[in-house]
């Protein structure tokens, strides 16, 4: 019995395997797909990847790494024999065996690069390292040195650079290039020049960026954006690297012009670059180190010089963030970068701002600047800037409450603020990506909150009242024209605050024409909603 049980099973099974494979031979024969698509597959041999054994480890072991652990030595022995004094050996011995040296390794390089293999690209990034101390010593690490013109020295260590840029270029090497990079940036510091400083720096900035895009050289712009800042600051503490004492210079008050245009290059470099993927590792390490180091710099060299166009010269750079937000956004739609540079440019504007007007003043534009970090959040569709300027608006409230001592009129733009935000998140809340309605609701709280109390704070005690019944009569007016429930709500519950007040102020007063007239404006605006929302409700039922 149990025999014939199995065996019906294994029919049914046979029967519904043969349906779904009629069924697949009717939708392969509709879509023309080709029989038998995984014989080539099924015919391609399998190759089998050989494990490494402990022999092949140890030849590797012994050809790669022991090689070049023994050229990384070596240039270490030679560049000490260059640079510290030896008082037995005679100067231009030393300075010839360097020359000797490093022009023997880029040869030997060149020539046996198939003998040579995995050591031919240390072979010549030592010996263009040495071709450059070499030149060094031509000037410095002696008493007596051979060349006493200085600027001379540096046409030559140019040439140098020159020459290992060929080498490196025609090579396809982002090891050999990153070299020449620094022998251009060290040519440059040494000469102590500012403006043939300022000059490199901006030269290898667009080099680097021309090589990144058709090399795909990310390792190279990091490096080249790191090395940038750095080479500034640097020559901002005057340049201890060739012997002078640290210090901040403070007769060169036009080096901040030439921060904002590093950032413009290795910034606009980043957003042009075509990347299979939008705010990869290497893009947001490039935006990251290009905004922090330009940005840091910047307040640093701010903070200890005493420029009277400070607030000016701020309001440039919070420009030049927003444009690199803008643009990136538009080439790449890059939320990180957009996010990144347009919250710095907002920063650069609030220093403008406290910079430019006095305490408690400032806070008043700080609030007004909400507005426009609202707006443009609508373009660049970012939530995370709107969510962080949230909680800045609340910051600045606090700060002002907690540092102006008393509350002005002015501060009735913290209400108004609150609510052309509320109004302009509702108005793009798609564009925005807002799910919910939390932070508009937050907005209105705080307008609602705010409003009243400097009503309060400055207005004389007979016109808190009425100025409470007329501010809930505009909330009446916002909701009725824009048919939103919110200003409804808030505009009873102003009313009822009105109410409370003034029941109170006027039992308690001993204006007696005041009392009547407040009682009687109370009692009128009362009865107007009434009638109004009667005829609100009579309308519902109708439709």
């Amino acid at each position: 019995m149990s025999d014939t049980i199995e065996n019906n099973e294994i029919n049914r099974l046979v029967k519904m395997l043969d349906s779904i494979n009629a069924r697949l031979s009717v939708i392969e024969a509709n879509i023309n797909l080709p029989k038998h698509l995984d014989s080539d597959l099924d015919s391609q041999e399998v190759v089998h990847i050989q494990k490494e054994t402990s022999e092949d480890l140890e030849f590797r072991l012994g050809e790669q790494w022991f090689g070049k652990i023994g050229i990384i030595a070596f240039l270490l022995a030679v560049f000490n024999f260059l640079v510290l004094p030896f008082a037995s050996i005679p100067y231009h011995l030393i300075l010839f065996s360097g020359f000797f040296i490093s022009i023997g390794l880029i040869v030997s390089s060149l020539m046996g690069a198939r003998l040579l293999k995995n050591l031919a690209g240390y072979t010549m990034g030592s010996g263009l390292i040495l071709l450059f101390v070499s030149t060094l010593r031509l000037h410095f690490f002696s008493t007596d040195p051979l060349l006493t013109n200085k600027m001379i020295l540096i046409v030559i260590l140019f040439l140098v650079t020159a020459i290992s840029l060929v080498i490196s270029i025609k090579k396809e090497s982002v090891y050999l290039t990153t070299w020449a990079l620094i022998f251009f940036f060290s040519a440059a510091l040494i000469s102590d020049v500012p403006i043939l400083i300022f000059s490199v720096l901006i030269l290898g900035g667009l080099g680097v960026s021309y090589l990144d895009k058709k090399y795909n050289w990310n390792s190279l712009s990091i490096f080249a954006i790191i090395l940038t800042y750095l080479v500034h600051l640097l020559w901002y503490v005057n340049n201890p690297t060739i012997g002078k004492e640290m210090m901040i210079i403070t007769n060169w008050n036009l080096n901040l012009l030439v921060i904002p245009i590093y950032m413009i290059i290795y910034g606009s470099a980043n957003a042009n670059k075509i990347s299979d993927e939008v705010d990869d590792f290497y893009a947001i390490q490039k935006t990251t180190f290009n905004s922090i180091g330009g940005i840091g710099l910047f307040i640093f060299i701010t903070l200890n010089s005493n420029y009277h166009i400070a607030g000016l010269l701020n309001f440039g750079l919070s420009l030049v963030l927003l444009s690199l937000a803008s643009l990136h956004w538009t080439k790449q739609k890059s939320k990180f970068s957009t996010f990144l540079y347009s919250m710095l440019a907002y920063a650069a504007l609030s220093v403008t701002i406290v910079l430019t007007f006095s305490s408690p003043g400032y806070f008043i534009w700080l609030c007004w600047q909400s507005i426009a970090v609202v707006s443009t959040a609508l373009w660049f569709r970012s939530k995370f800037i709107v969510v962080a300027n949230f909680f800045i608006f609340i910051s600045i409230i606090l700060a002002y409450l907690a540092i102006a001592g008393e509350t002005s009129v002015s501060a009735i733009s913290f209400g108004i603020v609150a609510l052309i935000s509320a109004r302009i998140m509702n108005w793009q809340k798609e564009r925005l990506e807002l799910k919910t309605e939390n932070l508009r609701i937050a907005y209105l709280v705080i307008a609602f909150l705010i409003l009243p109390l400097v009503l309060y704070i400055n207005l004389p005690s007979q016109l808190v009242g009425i100025s409470y019944i007329t501010l809930a009569f505009i909330y009446y007016m916002l909701g009725k024209l824009i048919n939103n429930k919110k200003y409804r709500l808030m505009a009873s519950g102003t009313l009822i605050l009105s109410i409370i007040y003034i029941f109170i102020f006027g039992l308690t007063s001993s204006d007696t024409s005041y009392k009547i007239f407040s009682f009687l404006l109370v009692s009128i605006a009362l009865v107007i909603i009434s009638i109004v929302y009667a005829k609100a409700r009579a309308k519902e039922k109708i439709s």
